[in-house]
C-alpha cells in the first residue's frame, strides 16, 4: 500500500511537469522566432544585465535597440525595449512624459508583431497600466496568464499587479508562491517588489529584510527601504538611506517619486509619501 501511495505521488508530480512543459511548449509553437540569431543574442546578453544599476539599464537598453536594428521584426526585443524605457522612466526625476510614450509605441509594437508572446503581452499590460489605462492592462495580463499560467515571471507580475492595485496580502502570498515552487527564481527585481508589498501591507520589518536580500539596491528600492526604516521608527537607518539616495539621484523629491508609483488606492500613496517625507526626503 506504501508503494501504490508513492507511485501516486510520483505519477502526479510527472503529469504536474509533463503539462508544464506542454503548456510551455505550446507558447514557444506559437511565438514568432527571431529571424536574426545576431538579435537573439544581444536580447539575451541585454536580459543578463542588472538592469537595477544605471550603467546596466543603459547598456541593456543600447542592446536591445541594437537587436531591433539587426532584426525589426524580432517581437521580442521590442518588449524588452518597452521594459527598459518604462523603468528609466520611472528613475527619471524630470516631468516628462516621452519616455513612458516610447516605452508604450515599444510594447504595442511587439504585440502587433507577436500576440502569441507571453513578453510581449506582459509589455503592454506594464505599458497600459503606467498610463492608467487599467481595464486593457487586465487584458493583457489575462492573455499572458493564458498563453503560458505556468512561466514564474507571469505569476511574478500578476502578484505585483496585486499590489499595486491594493491588495498587498494576495501579492505576498503569490510571490512567495513563486519561490515556493521554483527556488531558483529570483531576478533582481524580486526582493524589490516583494520589500514594496509588505510596506503597503504595513508589515515594515519584513519590508525591510526583503529589501535587504537584494545584491545591490536600486534607487527605487532604496527609497522604498527608507520610507520601510522611519515608519518602523528607526530614523537613524532611515535618514542614512534617504542619504544615499540623494547622493545617487540629487533631484529626487517625494512628489515626482509617489507620482510615478502606479498604486491605484489613495491611502497607498498617502502611506507612500509619509514615509518618504519622515525619512527626511525633500517634498
Amino acid at each position: 500500500e506504501i508503494f501504490d501511495v508513492q507511485d501516486r505521488v510520483v505519477s502526479t508530480i510527472v503529469a504536474t511537469i509533463a503539462g508544464r512543459i506542454n503548456l510551455a511548449g505550446a507558447e514557444i509553437a506559437r511565438r514568432k522566432p527571431p529571424a536574426s540569431l545576431a538579435a537573439y543574442e544581444l536580447v539575451l546578453r541585454a536580459d543578463a544585465l542588472a538592469w537595477g544599476t544605471p550603467e546596466g539599464a543603459a547598456e541593456a537598453r543600447l542592446l536591445f535597440e541594437k537587436a531591433i536594428e539587426a532584426d525589426p521584426g524580432y517581437a521580442r526585443a521590442y518588449a524588452q525595449l518597452s521594459f527598459s524605457l518604462n523603468r528609466e522612466w520611472s528613475s527619471d526625476v524630470g516631468n516628462s512624459n516621452r519616455l513612458q510614450d516610447e516605452a508604450f509605441e515599444m510594447a504595442r509594437r511587439a504585440v502587433a508583431l507577436d500576440e502569441n508572446d507571453t513578453l510581449c503581452q506582459l509589455a503592454m499590460a506594464w505599458a497600459n497600466f503606467h498610463r492608467g489605462a487599467h481595464e486593457l492592462a487586465d487584458q493583457h495580463l489575462a492573455k499572458a496568464l493564458a498563453l503560458n499560467p505556468n512561466q514564474m515571471s507571469t505569476r511574478a507580475d500578476v502578484a505585483i499587479f496585486q499590489n499595486f492595485r491594493g491588495e498587498p496580502e494576495k501579492a505576498i502570498d503569490g510571490l512567495l508562491d513563486v519561490i515556493r515552487i521554483d527556488p531558483y527564481y529570483t531576478p533582481s527585481w524580486y526582493w524589490g517588489e516583494l520589500g514594496a508589498a509588505y510596506f503597503n501591507a504595513r508589515r515594515y520589518d519584513e519590508a525591510i529584510a526583503s529589501m535587504r536580500r537584494s545584491a545591490a539596491l536600486t534607487n527605487w528600492q532604496r527609497a522604498w527601504l527608507a520610507a520601510s526604516y522611519a515608519m518602523v521608527g528607526k530614523p537613524d537607518s532611515a535618514k542614512e538611506c534617504a542619504a544615499e539616495l540623494l547622493r545617487r539621484m540629487p533631484g529626487f523629491s517625494v512628489r515626482q517619486f509617489v507620482a510615478k508609483e502606479p498604486l491605484q488606492r489613495s491611502g497607498d500613496k498617502q502611506h507612500l509619501a509619509e514615509g518618504l517625507r519622515q525619512a527626511g526626503l525633500p517634498p
